[in-house]
């Protein structure tokens, strides 16, 4: 099997869900203040990456598809103003962006062996 290398994109992809997972677990874990930015780090990678890799072609499904993760970006940034002002429910939040990114990525896939 041959071993593929891992493009800048798909590194920055990692670093981000990192730092926001490591920003998740200072932000509950401790009174760390830095968690906070931390994950702001995260998430603005977050956002680079989906910027960067969007869909640009002429499927419909997967311009939708594609859509959905511009609402990931968006429940992100909501996130972090809740984490901000010291609420909870970013966890909720970011157990959504999760499902979200599960779903779409499998939907994804599905379209683009189809078109294949």
């Amino acid at each position: 099997m041959a071993k593929q290398k891992l493009s800048a994109a798909d590194g920055l992809y990692i670093l981000s869900a990192l730092l926001m997972l490591m920003g998740i677990i200072l932000n509950n874990e401790t009174t760390l203040s830095v968690a906070k930015f931390v994950f702001c780090a995260g998430g603005v990678g977050y956002i680079v990456y989906r910027i960067k890799m969007a869909y640009r072609g002429e499927d419909f499904r997967l311009k939708r598809l594609n859509r959905l993760y511009a609402y990931c970006g968006a429940l992100v940034i909501l996130s972090a103003y809740l984490m901000f002002i010291g609420n909870n429910a970013f966890l909720v939040l970011m157990l959504m962006v999760a499902l979200l990114e599960f779903y779409v990525s499998y939907r994804a896939e599905k379209y683009k062996k189809d078109d294949a």
